[in-house]
């Protein structure tokens, strides 16, 4: 019965790049505390956005498949669905529509019936779903201690990574925003290295921690 989940999880994944560019033509453009604009969402509508946008759904979504069991997949719709397309409109502007992580949450409800549907126990839903509110509470935390060090958009986006990072159990969940947390800090060193001004986008590294502690859990043993 596991198949399915499987095909769904690459159908969500590819309809999330090929709905992103009509997404951010309808947007409306968010408006700053100063008064500015914002990114020009229209802007980022553009063949680079498809292209980086399909690369890292492709390898996103092939890590899922490999190292992920059948029956938690559906917990990594929300972060393959909405969270790598926040992560690559982050990388091109440093902003996340607040859309796509609304549109995250929504589909953890969903994603938490297939999921035991097929089979995943309720501790492993419940680790799951602690591990989203953990994660949402933890950068919660972060972005009012550093006033302004984090946007609030990584706490939006929080919730989508901590549910996933909760389905590979409390050290996977750990090993998860540690990897995240320190790529994301070797990105802003090396951009401060070369000289590169303005915020770093966090949501890229933030989005790539539980896929990379996915990877690296067989050889934790």
């Amino acid at each position: 019965m596991g198949g399915w989940a499987g095909a769904v999880t690459v159908l969500l994944t590819a309809a999330a790049v090929g709905l992103l560019p009509p997404l951010l033509r309808a947007l409306p453009e968010p408006v700053t505390s100063s008064g500015g604009t914002g990114p020009g969402y229209r802007s980022l509508a553009d063949g680079r956005t498809v292209l980086t946008h399909t690369l890292a759904a492709a390898v996103a979504v092939l890590v899922v498949l490999l190292a992920v069991p059948g029956a938690l997949r559906p917990l990594w719709w929300p972060l393959l669905a909405c969270g790598v397309a926040a992560a690559v409109v982050d990388a091109r502007s440093t902003w996340i529509p607040r859309q796509l992580c609304w549109a995250g949450w929504a589909l953890g409800v969903p994603a938490a019936a297939a999921a035991l549907l097929l089979g995943t126990g309720r501790p492993q839903l419940l680790a799951a779903a602690t591990g989203a509110v953990a994660a949402a509470a933890l950068f919660w935390l972060a972005w009012r201690i550093s006033r302004g060090g984090i946007g609030f958009a990584d706490v939006r986006i929080a919730p989508l990574v901590g549910l996933a990072a909760g389905s590979l159990g409390p050290l996977g969940w750990w090993w998860s925003l540690l990897l995240g947390t320190a790529l994301g800090a070797v990105v802003a060193l090396l951009r401060r290295t070369l000289g590169r001004p303005g915020p770093t986008p966090y949501a890229p590294a933030l989005v790539a921690g539980p896929f990379l502690a996915a990877l690296l859990a067989p050889l934790a043993g």
